[in-house]
């Protein structure tokens, strides 16, 4: 091959090399975009922590809903428990204040609460783990409240509400707030209603 033609294919190849600014730009691109990526990255990271958070709330509230319903409704004593934690919780949401300690009230191994040393159940903490792990999945506070049961009857011209007596039917009110180590007002909550008939006597 000429040397000639040699010459001209190195000008050539040389033309097409990247400039330390087209470097740095790039370089400069890729960061920003990568920054982007993380940022992004977490956010997914939030939003997959709050979609496994509420999906224990539910599930956690549910099993505390249907406890405390079952010993509302324990005929033992002839239903004491309905005197003593059904028409005993407040008939509004209990405020912010916690109990500086807790005692257990409750333990079955997967599923741990502790309630004020007063022994009122109106501020509730509860706690989930799997089997034999140390770390709970889940931990929240419950406050809890009671109020009417209504329903509404026909009697033939006009619609009427009628309110259940409370020593027959309650509804049960519960706040869940989460991450417990959070200050209340900045932590994230759901509110569950239950309606717990007492049944015949």
């Amino acid at each position: 091959m000429p040397t000639e033609n040699r010459t001209e294919r190195r000008l050539v190849n040389s033309r097409h090399m990247f400039s330390i600014i087209e470097v740095v730009l790039a370089v400069c691109i890729l960061g920003i975009g990568l920054v982007y990526i993380m940022r992004l990255y977490g956010t997914g990271l939030r939003s997959a922590r709050d979609s496994v958070a509420r999906k224990f709330t539910a599930d956690s509230v549910d099993h505390f809903l249907h406890s405390y319903a079952l010993q509302l409704k324990d005929p033992t004593g002839d239903f004491r428990n309905w005197n003593t934690m059904g028409l005993a919780l407040p008939s509004a949401k209990p405020g912010a204040s916690e109990p500086a300690n807790w005692t257990v009230w409750q333990n079955d191994g997967c599923t741990k609460s502790w309630r004020g040393p007063s022994g009122s159940t109106d501020i509730v903490r509860i706690a989930q783990c799997s089997n034999g792990a140390e770390i709970p999945d889940f931990e929240a506070v419950y406050r809890i409240w009671r109020d009417t049961v209504k329903y509404w009857k026909y009697d033939g011209a006009t619609w009427q509400e009628i309110n259940v007596p409370p020593d027959q039917a309650l509804a049960l009110n519960v706040e869940v707030s989460w991450p417990i180590v959070a200050p209340y007002e900045n932590r994230q909550k759901s509110l569950f209603r239950f309606e717990v008939f007492r049944g015949p006597r």
